[in-house]
């Protein structure tokens, strides 16, 4: 582990938990950005990792029946 890394944790860990897993969704979401930048193809893991991530970080919303997906078909 490299100094300014050390040196993060070590901020991070003066955080309240809530503010801690913040952190952690967002570097886990560079760590996956990156590995998935040299690879053409992201493999569901990938995605459903990225998901998660979304997820935790509050940025998803419920889908609706009647939201637009692929060949604007809509969920029956």
């Amino acid at each position: 582990m490299t100094k300014l890394l050390e040196r993060a944790i070590a901020e991070v860990n003066k955080l309240p938990a809530g503010a801690q897993d913040r952190v952690a969704s967002r570097l886990l979401d560079e760590i996956i950005g990156e590995s998935l930048a040299d690879e053409p193809e992201r493999t569901l893991a990938d995605l459903l990792a990225a998901a998660r991530v979304e997820y935790e970080r509050g940025e998803t919303k419920p889908m609706s029946k009647n939201c637009v997906i692929a060949n604007d078909q809509r969920f029956p």
